[in-house]
C-alpha cells in the first residue's frame, strides 16, 4: 500500500545549487519510520465526539489553577512539540559549515529564523542508487530548509520543515543536546543505518503530530487531479505539545459550567464527583492507565477507522472510553513463536517490552498490576515531580526512592527488613527496589531504560530470552551461573544446572560482545556506569569498550565511546562515533595504543578470569572468538 507523501522534490540538475532560501520539504520512498500511518481504502463511519470549539488551553487552565500550571510549564510535556523560535531552538545554527556522518551541512539563522543547508535529497538517492558513496563527491547540488517547528528539548531536538501543500518532514539532522553536536536522524537511532542522508526522516502529519500534541487533527484533504488523487494536509491541534487537556480532556464545559457556578453556594465545594472534567489518578485503574497508554501504550488506530483518524482528527478523549475500542497497540503473543524481524524492535522474546512508548504494555504484565492497584501515578506524577522523569518520590536518598514500593509493601520500610529481603546493605544501590524489579531492559533515545514490567531477577530468563537479569547489570564481571548460584543459595534451595556454555565468563561481557545490537548497546552502557565501579572493578572494562567503538550500529558506538570516557587514561579522548570508517579507524588505533601503554598484569588477568579462558590463552584471540559469535540480526528500534 502507499503510504501518504507530502511535497514533490525540486528536480535539482548534478553540480547545480537550489537557491540559498529556497524552501521546499522531503520524504524519500522507503525511508520513512514504519511507524507511520498507511491510509486504507477500507473506512468505517463513526462520529467523533470533539471539535476545535472543546478545548479552550492551557492560557484559561492557568486562570484557576495556577500551581498546576506552572508544574506542568515546568515539564518535557510542555516543550514537545514547539514553533521555531529562538527561545525554543537549542542547536547550533551559527551558519559555520560542518560535516555530519561525512556529508556537508550548514544550519543557520536569518533574523528570527532558522534554516539547513544540506545535500539535495534526489541527488543522494540517485547516487546511492548508483552504488557510488556521496560523501565522496566534490560539489553536490545543496538546497536549503526553512525550520517551521521542533520536536524535543530534553535529550534530542527534532526539527521540522513544512511545504506547500501542509506537510511537515522531520530533517536530517539532530540535535543531541547532551553531547551538544548535530548527528543524523538515522544515527539517533539504535538501527542498521544503509547510508544516505535522509534516511529514517518521516511525515510529521499522520504520526508524530498523535502524541506529541493536544487535541491533534492530521486534515488530510484528498483532491483529483489531471495526474490522479493529490493528497494535502490542514494539520490542526488546539494546543503544541502535551498539555493540560491531552491528560484531562476538552476543558470548554468544565469552565463554563464552573463560571456559571460562580457566586453560587456550590462554588465553594468541588462536586463528589467532578463531571466535567477527569481527574486520571482518581480514575478506576483500567482507565487511569489507559490515560497514559494513548502515548506510551503505541496505541494506534485500527485499519478500519485509520483514514477517518486522518481525515476527522484523533478520537482518543480521557473520559469517553467507548472510543478506545478504535485503537490497537503492540503486544507480544507469549503462545507464538517469537520472530525477532517481526517482534523484536518492540518485545524480548519473553514479551517484555524493550523499548519506550511501551510502559503501559510493561505495566499489563506486572503482578503489582495485575493482582493490585498500581498505576502509572503510583510511581509518576505531573505536578508533584521533578520534571527529569517526572518520578513521585525523586532521586534523593534510597529510603525515600523506595517509598514508590513502600507504600504498598510496607515491612520493607525498615532498613533491618529491607536488607534482610536484599541481601545488600540497606543504603546501596542493590536495596533499591528499582534496580533489582525494574532494571534497565529498555533502549531509547540514546541510553538504557528501566523496564516497565516489574519482575525478579533470575539467570534462566537470561539464558532462554536474552533479556539482561539485574544481578549481572550490577556485577558485570560475573557470570550467569554464578548468578543462579547465588539466587538459589537466597532461596535455600540447589540450583538447577544452566548446561551451557553462555552461562559462562562475564554475562555482561558476552552481550557486549556478542550479543545482538540492543543487548550490545545495554551492555556497553552497563559497562560505564560508575554505580558498579567499587563492586566489579574498572581498568579491565577499557578493552571490551574499545572494540565496541568498531560496532556497526553507530548508537552502540556512542555508547561505548561515552563509557570508554570514564576510563582510566581515557578520559581526554577523543571519538566521532559518526565520523568517516577512515576517520574512526584512525582513532580505534589511536585508542588501542593508550590501551596498550596503560595496561596492567592485573588488569589481563583480570579479563581472562572474566573471559573464562585459561591463562595460557592470548587476550586477543578469547575476545576474537566472543566476537565471532555475534549475533547479526537486524534491530530497529525506531523510539
Amino acid at each position: 500500500m502507499d503510504r501518504i507523501r507530502g511535497g514533490e522534490f525540486p528536480r535539482v540538475a548534478g553540480g547545480t545549487h537550489a537557491p540559498m532560501l529556497l524552501i521546499v520539504c522531503m520524504f524519500i520512498p522507503g525511508c520513512g519510520n514504519d511507524e507511520t500511518h498507511p491510509v486504507m481504502s477500507e473506512t468505517k463511519s463513526v462520529s467523533s465526539q470533539k471539535s476545535d470549539d472543546d478545548y479552550v488551553t492551557s492560557t484559561v487552565c492557568r486562570q484557576c489553577h495556577q500551581k498546576q500550571h506552572d508544574s506542568w510549564h515546568a515539564s518535557y510535556h510542555r516543550t514537545m512539540t514547539q514553533e521555531a523560535t529562538p527561545a525554543t531552538i537549542q542547536g547550533s545554527f551559527d551558519g559555520e559549515p560542518l560535516t555530519v556522518n561525512g556529508y556537508p551541512c550548514r544550519p543557520f539563522r536569518h533574523d528570527n529564523r532558522f534554516f539547513m543547508t544540506l545535500v539535495h535529497p534526489v541527488w543522494d538517492e540517485q547516487e546511492l542508487s548508483a552504488g557510488r558513496d556521496p560523501v565522496k563527491a566534490r560539489r553536490p547540488p545543496e538546497i536549503t530548509y526553512a525550520v517551521d517547528r521542533v520536536i524535543g528539548s530534553h535529550n534530542q531536538q527534532v526539527y521540522l520543515s513544512r511545504s506547500a501543500d501542509g506537510s511537515f518532514h522531520t530533517l536530517p539532522l539532530v540535535w543531541h543536546i547532551h553531547r551538544k553536536r548535530w548527528i543524523t536522524r538515522a544515527t539517533s537511532f539504535l538501527s542498521h543505518t544503509k547510508g544516505g542522508l535522509y534516511e529514517k526522516t518521516k511525515l510529521w502529519n499522520n504520526g508524530c503530530i498523535f502524541c506529541h500534541n493536544t487535541g491533534p487533527q492530521p486534515g488530510l484533504q484528498q483532491t483529483s487531479t489531471p495526474g490522479g488523487i493529490r493528497h494535502t494536509w490542514e494539520s490542526r491541534v488546539a494546543e503544541l505539545g502535551i498539555a493540560c487537556e491531552a491528560c484531562h480532556g476538552p476543558g470548554r464545559e468544565h469552565v463554563q459550567q464552573r463560571r456559571a457556578l460562580a457566586g453560587s453556594a456550590l462554588s465553594s465545594s468541588k462536586p463528589q464527583h467532578e463531571q466535567w472534567i477527569v481527574n486520571p489518578s482518581s480514575l478506576p485503574k483500567e482507565q487511569a492507565v489507559l490515560t497514559c497508554a494513548r502515548c506510551h501504550g503505541k496505541m494506534i488506530a485500527r485499519k478500519e477507522f485509520d483514514r477517518q483518524c486522518l481525515v476527522e482528527g484523533d478520537f482518543f478523549q480521557v473520559g469517553q472510553w467507548d472510543f478506545v475500542d478504535r485503537y490497537s497497540h503492540p503486544s507480544h503473543d507469549s503462545n507464538a513463536a517469537f520472530d525477532e524481524q517481526r517482534e523484536g524492535a518492540y518485545f524480548w522474546s519473553d514479551g517484555t517490552p524493550r523499548t519506550t512508548a511501551l510502559e503501559y504494555q510493561g505495566l499489563l504484565l506486572s503482578p503489582c498490576y495485575q493482582r493490585g492497584n498500581m498505576t502509572c501515578f503510583s510511581c509518576h506524577s505531573m505536578h508533584d515531580s521533578d520534571p527529569d522523569d517526572q518520578l513521585r518520590f525523586g532521586d534523593a536518598d534510597i529510603t525515600h526512592q523506595n517509598r514508590a514500593c513502600t507504600q504498598c509493601h510496607q515491612s520493607f520500610s525498615e532498613a533491618t527488613q529491607l536488607s534482610e529481603h536484599t541481601r545488600h546493605a540497606s543504603s546501596s544501590a542493590g536495596s533499591l527496589c528499582y534496580n533489582c524489579h525494574m532494571p534497565f531492559q529498555a533502549y531509547s533515545l540514546m541510553k538504557r531504560v528501566r523496564s516497565h514490567r516489574i519482575t525478579s531477577p533470575t539467570a534462566g530468563e537470561t539464558l532462554k530470552f536474552g533479556v539482561p537479569n539485574a544481578c549481572n547489570q550490577c556485577h558485570v564481571d560475573r557470570s550467569l551461573e554464578w548468578t543462579n548460584e547465588a539466587l538459589a543459595t537466597w532461596q535455600q534451595k540447589s540450583a538447577e544446572p544452566l548446561n551451557s556454555r553462555l552461562a559462562l565468563g562475564s554475562s555482561t561481557v558476552r552481550h557486549a560482545l556478542s550479543g545482538h545490537a540492543l543487548q550490545r548497546a545495554l551492555a556497553v552502557e552497563q559497562l560505564g556506569s560508575d554505580d558498579n565501579f567499587e563492586l566489579a572493578g574498572v581498568n579491565w572494562r577499557g578493552r571490551v569498550l574499545i572494540e565496541s567503538l568498531e560496532d556497526e550500529y553507530a548508537a552502540v558506538r556512542l555508547l561505548a565511546y561515552q563509557a570508554l570516557q570514564k576510563m582510566p587514561s581515557f578520559g581526554d579522548f577523543e571519538y566521532d562515533y559518526i565520523g568517516t570508517e577512515e576517520i574512526r579507524q584512525t582513532q580505534v588505533a589511536a585508542a588501542r595504543q593508550r590501551w596498550n601503554s596503560a595496561e596492567t598484569s592485573s588488569a589481563r588477568l583480570r579479563m581472562h578470569v572474566i573471559l573464562n579462558g585459561g591463562l595460557d590463552a592470548e587476550l586477543d584471540r578469547l575476545i576474537e572468538d566472543l566476537i565471532k559469535q555475534r549475533n547479526t540480526v537486524p534491530i530497529g528500534i525506531l523510539e
